[in-house]
């Protein structure tokens, strides 16, 4: 496998992935995701073209489906640079400001931000755990966060 191809079976989880409807938006967001784990590429690094052209194919596929379900919301994809996968998942958010994360989101509008991103990360396989922080979270004392993430949104297209 050369760093142009990724794995087939992500086009298939792809394919056969069902999108989840149920108006609470961390569920949906659970059960729609797809993780693309990069050390499942196995020669030299990712390329960003063949990382957005996987997303793309992911929207797509999700737009099908959607519309098969009559689901309005959003599709989202960010690169989790702690366990070095790259995910993607569908929700009824309305707009971006509603996507249930936790941090700060710039919101991007073409993939190529994300998997750039993800492609150059040093931590491709996952943060190593001689890296980490133990932190106390038993105190009352807020965890202030500077975590900002790149996400790429799009709305799920239906036909008219």
């Amino acid at each position: 496998m050369t760093s142009y191809e990724l794995p087939r079976e992500w086009s298939t989880w792809i394919s056969s992935h069902e999108l989840f409807q149920s108006g609470d938006l961390k569920v949906e967001a659970v059960r729609n995701m797809l993780v693309f784990p990069l050390a499942d590429i196995r020669a030299a690094a990712p390329r960003p073209e063949g990382l957005d052209r996987l997303l793309m194919e992911a929207f797509h596929a999700f737009c099908v489906k959607a519309e098969r379900l009559r689901f309005a919301g959003s599709f989202y994809a960010w690169f989790d640079e702690m366990s070095g996968t790259l995910r993607c998942s569908a929700c009824s958010a309305g707009c971006a400001a509603e996507l249930p994360f936790a941090c700060q989101l710039d919101i991007v509008d073409a993939p190529h931000e994300v998997t750039r991103g993800a492609a150059s990360s040093k931590y491709i396989r996952g943060i190593p755990a001689a890296e980490l922080k133990r932190v106390d979270t038993g105190s009352d004392v807020a965890i202030e966060t500077e975590l900002r993430l790149a996400v790429f949104v799009r709305p799920l297209i239906r036909a008219a």
